[in-house]
């Protein structure tokens, strides 16, 4: 999150928001219930629901919790979901942790929403030349969603989805690198299970364009793998970073420099993410970081399993970086050389020969 949080990498918006992966089985039974539910301002069942998806530990194809789909079918798009388009939404979370001041849901909820609306100002004072960010609104506005979060710490205790909130506001509000860094290890030690989309937030939130918080990042993605091998293999290390590179200039075009990962895990890490959650994104980004890392032999091995028709255009996305796949491509498999066609009257010279 970046004073505001950052848009999701780009490979992760393909890989565990968007990617061709389906919803998790009974997505329209439960998750899908809840827009409804919100436009009817029906908290109790929205409460309800939300403890009903919280004990259940499937994720869709793609690894990402069913809590976070539960939040981003009414929370995080730009639309008001049922309501009247001018519906202040923060008004409705406040609204909603007032009738029910003990839910982790409304609680996580308002800090959502809450974080959306402070990042759409920073953007407008960032966008209007002259206009001066008013940093008391902001404050205000974060200082009352992290009350209620504060509020429901015991019962978000092990909720991945409360952490996730706290630390987009804390990051919002201005918080150091190191109080961001122990709050994820605190939320490490309780959430049980943590999904990609925890660690995506939690890789925000360390909004590395203005900190550089690079040693923060390393142990971020160290405690992400420890903390997920048994089942995820190295696959979250690949998660933290790829948040970071595609966030982060300076990692994106040297990432593996003196502030990168390291490729031999990063490597693993890729192909660990693959074999759980396969998507085109991640086979492309491997080949193109296996590029950057100067590991030859690696790249020609993984651009030898992408066919041609698979390439995408994250392959132009790094700057500095024209016509990188071709670059890659040469320099790892050499020019190509096709095959010469066969002229009239050359097929019967060969078979003379024969």
């Amino acid at each position: 999150m970046i004073k505001s949080k950052c848009v999701i990498a780009a490979i992760l918006l393909s890989t565990t928001l968007t990617g061709a992966a389906q919803p998790a089985a009974g997505f329209f039974q439960l998750e899908g219930q809840a827009p409804k539910l919100f436009a009817n301002r029906d908290y109790e069942k929205l409460n309800a629901l939300y403890q009903e998806i919280s004990a259940i530990q499937e994720r869709d194809k793609n690894g990402e919790a069913r809590l976070e789909k539960f939040f981003q079918t009414f929370a995080d798009n730009s639309f008001n979901h049922g309501m009247p388009p001018s519906t202040d939404l923060v008004a409705v979370g406040i609204d909603w942790v007032s009738t029910y001041p003990d839910s982790v849901a409304a609680a996580v909820y308002l800090g959502r929403v809450t974080g959306n609306a402070v990042r759409r100002i920073i953007h407008l004072d960032r966008t209007k030349p002259g206009v001066t960010e008013n940093w008391a609104i902001q404050e205000g506005m974060i200082n009352k969603a992290l009350v209620q979060l504060e509020r429901v710490r015991t019962q978000g205790a092990t909720d991945a989805m409360w952490h996730a909130t706290y630390l987009t506001l804390i990051s919002l509000n201005g918080a150091t690198s190191q109080r961001k860094l122990r709050a994820y290890s605190d939320a490490l030690a309780k959430i049980p299970n943590p999904a990609s989309d925890f660690f995506q937030s939690a890789t925000n939130a360390l909004d590395l364009r203005e900190t550089k918080a690079f040693p923060e990042l390393r142990e971020m993605a160290a405690l992400a793998a420890a903390k997920t091998s048994v089942r995820e293999g190295m696959s979250m290390y690949a998660v933290v970073y790829i948040t970071a590179i595609q966030s982060t200039y300076d990692l994106k075009v040297a990432p593996f420099g003196r502030n990168g990962a390291n490729w031999p895990i990063m490597d693993t890490a890729l192909s660990d993410l693959y074999q759980r959650y396969p998507s085109q994104d991640t086979q492309n980004l491997h080949p193109i970081l296996a590029c950057l890392a100067k590991d030859k032999a690696r790249t020609a091995q993984l651009l030898l399993k992408l066919p041609a028709d698979k390439v995408q255009d994250i392959w132009a996305s790094w700057p500095g970086a024209r016509q990188l796949y071709e670059r890659c491509k040469g320099w790892a498999l050499g020019p190509f050389k096709p095959t010469p066609t066969p002229q009239p009257g050359q097929e019967d010279d060969k078979l003379a020969m024969r």
